[in-house]
């Protein structure tokens, strides 16, 4: 697995633990759900950019070694 795949996996279970069950107790809600889904993506793309950072400072510190 490279760098950018365990970062999207990383990122996905962050989102999973953070929305799941908040979302499904909104089932219908429409407008609910679009904030959810604004407040999801900004998150998954600063947590991805996070995992994807630190995921390379160590694969480099690993071939430093």
């Amino acid at each position: 697995m490279n760098v950018s795949d365990a970062a999207l996996q990383l990122t996905l279970k962050a989102m999973e633990m953070n929305f799941g069950s908040d979302v499904a107790d909104h089932t219908g809600d429409l407008a609910y759900q679009k904030k959810v889904a604004d407040q999801f993506m900004k998150l998954a793309l600063s947590f991805y950019e996070e995992a994807y950072d630190f995921l390379k400072k160590k694969e480099a510190n690993q071939a430093m070694a």
